[in-house]
This record gives structure tokens, C-alpha cells and sequence, in this order.
């Protein structure tokens, strides 16, 4: 995996990049036809797709108007992004929707079938298997003879499931099928490029690598989306054939997702050096050398002067495509991470990178200049679970970077805490994410080599041999305050206020009964919970207890009947809830003598509810990302579009919750 020969050259990410984002962003931003335009709202969702950004597709799709939503391209289109997604049920429901109104072609029935393999891949379920097979099946009989090629698709499909399934005899019948139909598919013009992946899968199942390797090197001329769907089916069949996933690598050549941290330039007159300005152009040189040794594509990053911003430029040089994540407002950040520098051009570079960053620059609003708060530490875990979530939904290897100095001792936050949590993640779950067939390869330029020509280099040292141990951060304490990084969940219930009188004593006995036995029989339970009205609040430790509860308390108040019957409570009642995470603060709130929560993350949260769906469990990008970074086990967030929050908060992207398959 660590070859340069795996990795596209600048040349060849220039070529992927070639279409790039920021244009479709702008062409979607600018024109407001494009909203009832059937053919250009399919364009555009459908080359952010292929250039690998599912979330903006998804952003044009659900900004079109309700008639070409439902128009059979769009629709696909939709089920498509959803699935490359993993939100197999909804991909579904815009399949069936489709099925039903008479509009069936192989990729329709085919896709249904992906749907169920992937869930299979996770519940191990042999309801999920049975089902995936079926509709692939039926997707073979109906377009063998018509459409011999189209239908080799699903049949290799059924091929790579009987093998992972343990029933090579029928595998390899599959598989001989879909040889035995090469000829008639190069009959149809539309499936030739398809061909080689197709023939590569089939060929893998019978045990014949190097056939297989012969078959994917003709992939070159795929997109982005296409050639790592392809890489990441035919690792998921070498792990189970006992292979090194990366057999196939230099077949591919995919670029990776680079998230990065790296010290500050030195502030005039600091002692010891760190990072003093003469190293500038060295340590640019160091990064331009580790980004073509991974085939950098995708970049993470902050924006502050020294390393953040030497890499987002060393990103767009190669063009590729460019993600910022500031740790507070811009002019706030400037000042404490760029301003500090007297002279030079870094206020240039830093306005210059925030204009050329792919999507508009993700800005917290909840950190100030000069506090002591978590939020460096916040700042930290979000840009790894974005630069995590976006790896996994491309299918792309993650490449943790940074720029570091092992002897210097650095504040909570920094580079040394974004280094310390991939040593931790990658010893708890190991290189390779068997969920979504991505290895993740941390890599580190020392500074001290550069300062110290005779210091050994470092670029190929693990991340024990540089970072020194130290103790987790457990908060930080200010005038009689806590603060530490919680997870919010805040609810109320549609209707509510047309209850009679007469009503509500049943609706607190029962309904707000009902939430007060799942706190005390849930194992997720919060570590403080208040109530207005019909309102929740809760505060929990844990990002996973607080999305399981939130669906614990989804399901335990989802049965409309129930209350009407059983408590003479209208049946339209129906719960709505949202979570946010980020730092707070705790304290004894000096009127209720209580613990209480508060700070600028808890607004943000109570913003989020009205805007969610009555019945659904909404929750903000930041809650999503960090929940990938700690790997959540019991929920998935599926991305569900921007919303505009109430008194002008601002725009969000906004996740919805749901159940995971998990392996009985």
C-alpha cells in the first residue's frame, strides 16, 4: 500500500479534478431555473456524484421542485446517491416508488439488490442475502436475452455473494455465466467500458488473480465515483479470499483523503524555535513530497499561518479538491491564528485559501479569541470525522498528516491531540475500516529533522516512535464552571398545544410518563435531563448514549393508536427530536440550586428541533462527525440536506438518524 506506484500522479488528479466541484457549486448557487430544469438538475447532481460528493448532489436534488424530483431520472439518480450513501432503506423507497409506476430497467432492479448486499455486509442476515440475491436474479432473467451485457451486472453481483456467502460451487457457476455472455455484451455499445470491471469481479471469483488484474487495469477511463466502488468490491473479495486488499492498488490508482494538522509559524521572539519562518520553504518541500506520496486528492484542513496553510495550498496546486474547517469566526480566528504574524503575505494566503476551499469554509461560531475552552480540542474532532465520513462514503484510503514537533509542548487541541487520537483510533479498530474496505495510514513530518539536518527523518516512523504519552484531556475549570465536550437532545411534540384541558393531565401521566420509564430503564440514560411543557432537554456523556436514547425514545413513542385507545390522546401527536455536540459548560445554577448546562453549543441545539421532522431524529453535521470519529455503533447519520435555522442562525447541514444493521 505504501508504493508510490498505487498512487495517481499530480498530473492524473489534475485529470480527476478536471470537472471540479467548486464549479458545480457555483452553477447550482447562481441559477434559479435550475430548480424546475429536469436535465440540468440531473447534470449537475450527477457529475457532484461522480466527483465524489454525495452531500452536494443530494443539496440539488432536494432544492429541485416536487416534479422533477419525482421525474424517473432524477428519482434514480436520488436512490443512487443514497445508496453509495449506505442509507439503504431510503435508496429503496425511491426504487419501489419508481418499480411501481411502471418504470423498471436493469440499473433499477439491480440497484434494489445492492441495497439489501449492503446491508447483508453488516447484519450478516440471511433475510438480507435472500433478498439480495432474488433481485439480482430477477434483474438477470429479465435483460439476459434482450440485454446480454446490462445483464452480466447483476449476475457477477450474485457471483461475489455466493462467494462471500461461503457457496463457492454456485459462485463459480455465476461467474462462468457472466464469461460465457463476454462476446454478446460487447455487442452493446453503452456496456463495453463496463466490461472490464465486470469480467475482473468474475474472474476473482473463480480464483484467477491474475486474469482479474488484467481485466482491472482497462478501468482507467471510469470516474472517480465508478473506479472506487469497483476497488472497494474487489478488496472485499481478496480479504475474504485471504489476499492483501491491496493487490489491485496500482490497477486503480486513487487519489486519498489527506486530513491534516500542523504547528503554528513561530510568533516573533518565541524561544525555544519551533516552526521560525526560514523553514517555510523546507517544510512546504516536505509536504509537496508526502502529498505525491499518497496521491493527495482530497484535503482537510484549518487555516492558520505556518503548516494549515502551506498544505491547502500545496492541495490546490495539485488541484485538488479542498475542505477548511476554522475553530471559530473568521475574523476571530485571524486574529489569534494568522494576525499574530507582523508582516509578510499571510493575510493574502489565509483570504485566499478561504475563497478557493471546494464548498463554503465551515465556521464555528462558538469560538472566541484568547478563551481557554475546548474548543481547539472540538475544532480537532470534527475536521478528522468529516475528513473520516467523506473517505468512507468515496471509498477512499484516509491519510492522517501532520507537521510536528515530538519535544515541544503544545496546548489541548493541537497537533499533538489530533496525532494522539489517530494513534488511539487506529489502535482500538486497526488500519483497515472492513466496513467500507479503506485503510487509514497516519504519517508525520518532524520538524526537528528539518531544524536538524543530522536528525533521523521521520517520514516513514509510526506514530508511537514521535508522540509522547500523556494523559487524555478531561476539561478545563473557570470560575467555579466545567467545561467538557457533551452531547445535547433537546424535543418537544407536534400538537401539543391543541390539547384541551381536559387532555393534559393524561398527556404528563402518560406521554411525559412514558419518556421517564425509558431514562430509567435505558442503558443510554442522560446525565441530566429538564423539562418545559412538552419540551426536553437532556445533556449526556457519551455520543453514542445519545443517539441510541433518541431512537429508544423514538420507538417507545411511535404508536399513534396507543394513545388514542388507551389514554383518550389525539393520534396526531408525535415526538421530534434533535442532538448537537460540543463543549459546555456545567455549573450550579445559583436560582435552582441544580447542576445545569449552558453555553453557545446548547443554543445551537435547541435550534436545530423546530426544524425537525415530526417523528424523525435530526441532528447537526457536527454531531454526525464526531459520531464517525468515535465510530458510533448503535445509529448511522444519513444526510438529509441544508436547512435554514430559526432567528437567523444560519445555514446547516442537517443529519437524520437511523437504526444500523448489526450482526445478530
Amino acid at each position: 500500500m505504501d508504493g508510490i506506484k498505487a498512487f495517481p500522479t499530480v498530473e492524473e488528479v489534475r485529470d480527476i479534478a478536471r470537472e471540479g466541484l467548486g464549479e458545480v457549486w457555483a452553477q447550482w448557487k447562481r441559477s434559479d431555473s435550475v430548480v424546475s430544469d429536469t436535465e440540468k438538475i440531473r447534470s449537475l447532481a450527477s457529475r457532484a456524484l461522480d466527483l465524489g460528493d454525495c452531500l452536494l448532489s443530494l443539496d440539488v436534488i432536494q432544492t429541485a421542485s416536487q416534479s422533477v424530483q419525482i421525474s424517473p431520472q432524477v428519482a434514480y439518480l436520488w436512490a443512487r446517491v443514497l445508496a453509495q450513501m449506505g442509507h439503504s432503506e431510503s435508496a429503496r423507497s425511491k426504487l419501489l416508488y419508481l418499480i411501481e409506476s411502471g418504470v423498471v430497467s436493469c440499473d433499477i432492479i439491480s440497484l434494489m439488490g445492492r441495497t439489501y448486499k449492503d446491508d447483508w455486509r453488516t447484519s450478516k442476515s440471511q433475510k438480507d442475502l435472500d433478498a439480495a440475491i432474488c433481485w439480482y436474479a430477477r434483474a438477470f432473467r429479465k435483460f439476459r436475452r434482450s440485454h446480454p451485457g446490462t445483464a452480466t451486472f447483476p449476475a457477477v453481483n450474485i457471483a461475489s455473494l455466493y462467494l462471500l456467502a461461503g457457496q463457492e460451487k454456485a459462485s463459480r457457476s455465476w461467474a462462468n455465466r457472466v464469461i460465457a455472455l463476454k462476446e454478446l455484451a460487447l455487442g452493446e455499445p453503452d456496456q463495453v467500458a463496463w466490461q472490464p470491471p465486470t469480467l475482473g469481479e468474475a474472474f476473482l471469483c473463480l480464483g484467477d488473480i491474475e486474469a482479474a488484474r488484467a481485466q482491472y487495469r482497462l478501468t482507467g477511463h471510469l470516474n472517480l465515483r465508478a473506479k472506487s466502488s469497483v476497488r472497494k468490491q474487489a478488496r472485499l473479495l481478496l480479504s475474504h479470499l485471504g489476499l492483501p486488499i491491496g493487490e489491485f492498488d496500482d490497477c486503480f490508482r486513487l487519489p486519498s483523503v489527506v486530513v491534516f494538522a500542523g504547528h503554528m509559524l513561530d510568533a516573533p521572539g518565541r524561544e525555544p524555535q519551533r516552526f521560525p519562518a526560514e523553514l517555510e520553504g523546507k517544510v512546504a518541500k516536505e509536504i509537496e513530497l508526502e502529498l505525491n506520496r499518497v496521491g493527495a486528492g482530497f484535503g482537510y484542513c484549518s487555516a492558520a499561518a505556518g503548516s494549515d496553510l502551506i498544505f491547502a495550498e500545496a492541495i490546490l496546486m495539485r488541484h485538488g479538491e479542498l475542505h477548511v474547517s476554522l475553530s471559530g469566526p473568521k475574523d476571530d480566528f485571524f486574529e489569534r491564528s494568522v494576525g499574530y504574524l507582523d508582516g509578510g503575505s499571510w493575510k493574502e494566503r489565509f483570504e485566499s485559501v478561504l475563497i478557493k476551499s471546494t464548498n463554503p469554509v465551515d465556521r464555528s461560531p462558538d469560538h472566541q479569541p484568547r478563551d481557554r475552552s475546548l474548543g481547539y480540542v472540538y475544532a480537532n474532532l470534527k475536521l478528522c470525522g468529516l475528513a473520516l465520513m467523506r473517505a468512507k462514503i468515496l471509498g477512499l484510503d484516509l491519510v492522517p498528516l501532520c507537521v510536528y514537533d515530538a519535544q515541544s509542548i503544545g496546548g489541548e487541541g493541537g497537533t499533538a491531540d489530533f496525532f494522539r487520537f489517530w494513534e488511539k483510533y487506529i489502535l482500538e479498530n486497526g488500519k483497515e475500516d472492513h466496513e467500507s474496505q479503506i485503510t487509514i495510514t497516519p504519517r508525520t513530518i518532524d520538524l526537528r529533522a528539518i531544524r536538524d539536518p543530522n536528525w533521523r527523518s521521520s517520514a516513514t516512523a509510526t506514530p508511537g516512535e514521535l508522540l509522547p504519552c500523556r494523559s487524555n484531556h478531561t476539561g478545563f475549570r473557570t470560575q467555579g464552571m466545567e467545561q467538557n465536550i457533551k452531547a445535547m437532545l433537546f424535543a418537544d411534540v407536534q400538537n401539543f398545544s391543541k390539547l384541551s384541558e381536559e387532555q393534559l393531565p393524561d398527556f404528563f401521566r402518560h406521554y411525559m410518563g412514558r419518556i421517564s420509564s425509558i431514562i430509567d430503564e435505558s442503558h443510554f440514560s442522560p446525565i441530566n435531563s429538564e423539562t418545559w411543557g412538552d419540551a426536553v432537554y437532556m445533556v449526556f456523556d457519551e455520543l453514542e448514549h445519545a443517539g441510541r436514547f433518541a431512537l429508544e425514545m423514538r420507538r417507545a413513542l411511535a404508536s399513534p393508536a396507543e394513545w388514542k385507545i388507551s389514554h383518550g390522546l389525539p393520534p396526531n401527536l408525535a415526538i421530534r427530536i434533535a442532538l448537537h455536540a460540543g463543549p459546555v459548560f456545567s455549573l450550579v445554577d445559583r436560582v435552582t440550586r441544580r447542576i445545569s448546562f449552558t453555553g453557545r453549543h446548547v443554543s445551537q441545539a435547541a435550534r436545530l428541533e423546530p426544524i425537525t421532522e415530526p417523528g424523525e431524529v435530526f441532528a447537526t453535521e457536527s454531531f454526525a462527525a464526531l459520531a464517525c470519529a468515535v465510530r458510533s455503533e448503535g445509529f448511522g447519520c444519513e444526510y438529509v440536506g441544508s436547512r435554514q435555522l430559526p432567528k437567523d442562525y444560519g445555514e446547516v447541514r442537517v443529519f437524520r438518524l437511523h437504526e444500523k444493521c448489526v450482526a445478530s
